[in-house]
């Protein structure tokens, strides 16, 4: 069976940022960039991959941890970059975990494969836009 594909994109900063989404039946693959190139690649995984509707809660205190493994440029310990991607990585797994949830929570939580290729800086506050602006893109083309 074929994936179910989404796209979009929006402008940041005068560059065209795309993102698109592939639904397989036990992963989603997002892929995030500017060039059509990835540079950096990440998987999300959960530790409870079943939650029952009785453990949410109004503060989604319940919320699996997200284990995020580098699979693709990861840069070195000090690549402020590195770093950002990675805690967007999370972000974007958490995002996506807390909308299981919330609207078929006796499913299993898919893996998440997130794809990277956008213009990170060593401004923490642009790069701390830009994961605003990714975070925007990736729930408009998952749910």
């Amino acid at each position: 069976m074929f994936p179910k594909i989404k796209q979009t994109s929006k402008n940041y900063n005068g560059k065209e940022i795309q993102a698109i989404s592939m639904r397989f039946s036990n992963q989603i693959t997002i892929l995030v960039t500017i060039s059509g190139k990835i540079g950096q690649m990440y998987m999300m995984t959960y530790e409870k991959s079943v939650m029952s509707p009785v453990s949410i809660t109004g503060d989604m205190s319940t919320l699996p941890e997200i284990g995020v493994r580098t699979l693709l440029g990861g840069g070195g310990e000090d690549d402020i970059k590195s770093h950002w991607a990675q805690i967007t990585a999370g972000q974007v797994g958490s995002l996506l975990a807390r909308q299981q949830m919330l609207v078929r929570p006796d499913v299993r939580i898919p893996r998440v494969c997130l794809g990277l290729h956008v213009p990170w800086t060593d401004d923490n506050e642009k790069n701390g836009d830009l994961t605003v602006v990714i975070l925007e893109l990736v729930k408009e083309i998952c749910f």
